[in-house]
Protein backbone atom coordinates (compact mmCIF):
# COMPACT_ATOMS: atom_id res chain seq x y z
CA UNK A 1 0.00 0.00 0.00
CA UNK A 2 1.42 3.43 -0.62
CA UNK A 3 0.82 6.53 0.80
CA UNK A 4 2.24 9.82 0.49
CA UNK A 5 5.70 9.53 3.24
CA UNK A 6 5.78 6.05 1.55
CA UNK A 7 9.69 5.15 1.94
CA UNK A 8 10.51 2.81 -0.92
CA UNK A 9 12.87 -0.20 0.35
CA UNK A 10 16.94 0.31 -0.77
CA UNK A 11 18.27 -2.52 -3.28
CA UNK A 12 19.42 -4.60 -0.27
CA UNK A 13 16.13 -4.60 1.47
CA UNK A 14 14.47 -5.32 -1.61
CA UNK A 15 16.81 -8.19 -1.92
CA UNK A 16 16.44 -9.43 1.26
CA UNK A 17 12.31 -9.54 0.97
CA UNK A 18 12.68 -11.16 -2.64
CA UNK A 19 14.98 -14.17 -0.63
CA UNK A 20 12.55 -14.40 1.58
CA UNK A 21 9.87 -14.63 -0.56
CA UNK A 22 11.38 -17.28 -2.67
CA UNK A 23 12.20 -19.55 0.34
CA UNK A 24 8.49 -19.43 1.79
CA UNK A 25 6.63 -18.75 4.66
CA UNK A 26 8.57 -18.85 8.26
CA UNK A 27 6.03 -19.59 9.89
CA UNK A 28 5.43 -22.93 7.68
CA UNK A 29 9.04 -24.42 7.54
CA UNK A 30 8.89 -23.87 11.93
CA UNK A 31 5.17 -25.65 11.84
CA UNK A 32 6.52 -28.40 9.51
CA UNK A 33 9.20 -28.89 11.65
CA UNK A 34 7.69 -29.25 14.77
CA UNK A 35 5.32 -31.75 12.74
CA UNK A 36 2.16 -29.57 12.56
CA UNK A 37 -0.58 -28.82 10.45
CA UNK A 38 0.25 -26.12 8.03
CA UNK A 39 -2.00 -24.63 4.89
CA UNK A 40 -1.91 -26.49 1.08
CA UNK A 41 -2.78 -23.25 -0.37
CA UNK A 42 -2.72 -19.80 -0.20
CA UNK A 43 -0.22 -16.45 -0.73
CA UNK A 44 3.20 -15.45 0.91
CA UNK A 45 3.12 -11.97 1.90
CA UNK A 46 5.14 -9.51 3.24
CA UNK A 47 4.69 -8.79 7.00
CA UNK A 48 6.70 -5.49 8.11
CA UNK A 49 6.75 -5.66 11.99
CA UNK A 50 5.45 -2.86 14.24
CA UNK A 51 7.12 -1.07 17.13
CA UNK A 52 4.47 1.29 19.21
CA UNK A 53 1.84 1.79 16.14
CA UNK A 54 4.83 2.34 13.94
CA UNK A 55 6.05 0.54 10.78
CA UNK A 56 9.88 -0.91 11.81
CA UNK A 57 10.67 -0.65 7.32
CA UNK A 58 11.78 -3.15 5.08
CA UNK A 59 14.41 -4.37 7.05
CA UNK A 60 11.97 -5.62 9.65
CA UNK A 61 10.03 -7.67 7.56
CA UNK A 62 9.14 -11.48 7.42
CA UNK A 63 7.69 -13.50 4.45
CA UNK A 64 4.00 -14.82 5.84
CA UNK A 65 1.45 -17.26 4.42
CA UNK A 66 -1.93 -14.71 4.00
CA UNK A 67 -3.74 -16.93 6.65
CA UNK A 68 -1.56 -15.86 9.27
CA UNK A 69 -0.76 -12.45 8.14
CA UNK A 70 -4.20 -11.23 7.00
CA UNK A 71 -6.49 -14.30 8.12
CA UNK A 72 -7.35 -15.64 4.94
CA UNK A 73 -8.24 -19.00 5.02
CA UNK A 74 -7.19 -21.47 2.43
CA UNK A 75 -9.82 -21.71 -0.50
CA UNK A 76 -12.72 -23.55 0.96
CA UNK A 77 -12.09 -23.13 4.14
CA UNK A 78 -13.92 -21.38 6.95
CA UNK A 79 -12.14 -19.01 9.14
CA UNK A 80 -12.89 -21.01 11.84
CA UNK A 81 -11.70 -24.14 10.60
CA UNK A 82 -8.23 -22.34 9.38
CA UNK A 83 -7.77 -20.97 13.10
CA UNK A 84 -8.63 -24.78 14.78
CA UNK A 85 -6.08 -26.28 12.67
CA UNK A 86 -3.71 -23.65 11.64
CA UNK A 87 -3.86 -22.05 15.46
CA UNK A 88 -4.41 -17.86 15.25
CA UNK A 89 -3.48 -15.44 12.58
CA UNK A 90 -1.55 -11.72 13.43
CA UNK A 91 -4.98 -9.91 12.12
CA UNK A 92 -6.41 -11.77 15.56
CA UNK A 93 -3.96 -9.79 17.17
CA UNK A 94 -0.14 -10.21 18.65
CA UNK A 95 -1.58 -11.43 21.79
CA UNK A 96 -3.86 -14.11 20.59
CA UNK A 97 -1.17 -15.07 18.07
CA UNK A 98 1.24 -16.01 20.93
CA UNK A 99 -0.99 -17.74 22.79
CA UNK A 100 -2.25 -20.00 20.28
CA UNK A 101 1.63 -20.45 18.85
CA UNK A 102 4.28 -19.55 21.99
CA UNK A 103 6.09 -16.78 19.90
CA UNK A 104 5.37 -14.06 18.06
CA UNK A 105 6.24 -12.03 14.81
CA UNK A 106 9.56 -10.97 16.55
CA UNK A 107 10.42 -14.50 17.34
CA UNK A 108 9.62 -15.19 13.56
CA UNK A 109 11.92 -12.04 12.44
CA UNK A 110 14.67 -13.32 14.42
CA UNK A 111 14.61 -16.75 12.69
CA UNK A 112 14.06 -15.65 9.56
CA UNK A 113 17.83 -13.55 9.87
CA UNK A 114 19.23 -16.62 11.39
CA UNK A 115 18.39 -18.47 8.49
CA UNK A 116 19.65 -16.09 6.18
CA UNK A 117 22.62 -15.25 8.50
CA UNK A 118 22.17 -11.99 9.17
CA UNK A 119 22.05 -9.77 12.50
CA UNK A 120 19.04 -10.35 14.83
CA UNK A 121 18.84 -7.23 17.03
CA UNK A 122 16.27 -4.60 17.41
CA UNK A 123 16.64 -0.82 16.41
CA UNK A 124 16.76 1.37 20.10
CA UNK A 125 15.28 3.44 17.46
CA UNK A 126 13.68 4.62 14.18
CA UNK A 127 16.40 6.29 13.60
CA UNK A 128 19.36 4.52 12.13
CA UNK A 129 21.72 4.16 9.45
CA UNK A 130 19.63 1.40 7.03
CA UNK A 131 23.27 0.22 5.58
CA UNK A 132 23.75 -1.43 9.73
CA UNK A 133 21.33 -4.06 9.07
CA UNK A 134 23.57 -5.42 5.76
CA UNK A 135 25.66 -8.48 6.61
CA UNK A 136 29.11 -7.98 6.83
CA UNK A 137 30.05 -9.32 3.46
CA UNK A 138 27.38 -6.70 1.53
CA UNK A 139 28.60 -3.98 3.58
CA UNK A 140 31.83 -4.40 2.28
CA UNK A 141 31.01 -4.55 -1.24
CA UNK A 142 28.57 -1.73 -1.29
CA UNK A 143 31.32 0.47 0.54
CA UNK A 144 33.77 0.11 -1.74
Amino acid sequence: MMHKNYIRATAWERMRIDAMLKAGCIMTMVRRERGLLVPATGKIDVHHLVEGSKRLGHGWAIALHSWWHRGVPPRGMRAEEARALYGAALSDGRKAFRESHGFDDRDLFVETNKRMGMDTSFPVSKVFKRESLLPEALRLTTQE
